[in-house]
């Protein structure tokens, strides 16, 4: 990755990894929210929700290299973390990359 790519995908990470983390905090209070369900039952949910979000986290976030940082941008596209715009700048090399053709 070429070091104008490296310096979006840099400020763009610390904005994607903010925005999961907000939704990991909205999918906490749904779970705790859930009146229906026991205190025992929101516990193991909650837990499991905790234990898969660690997970994707770490795929998307954890070791952040100019090697890894296609397939981390790649991910950040497949979990919907990216909102409309965020991948102008970036390089035709990086787009295809990541599977992305440049937007018309």
């Amino acid at each position: 990755m070429k070091k104008p790519d490296w310096k979006k995908f840099s400020e763009l990470r610390k904005v994607v990894l903010e925005r999961f983390c907000r939704r990991v905090f909205e999918g906490i209070h749904e779970i705790e929210s859930d009146s229906e369900a026991s205190f025992h039952e929101r516990y193991l949910s909650l837990y499991q929700y905790i234990h898969d979000s660690n997970k994707t986290m770490s795929l998307i976030f954890d070791g952040t290299t100019k090697m890894l940082a296609t397939t981390q941008l790649r991910a950040m596209a497949n979990y919907e973390l990216l909102e409309d715009g965020e991948l102008e700048g970036f390089s035709d090399e990086v787009l295809r990359a990541i599977g992305r053709d440049r937007e018309s």
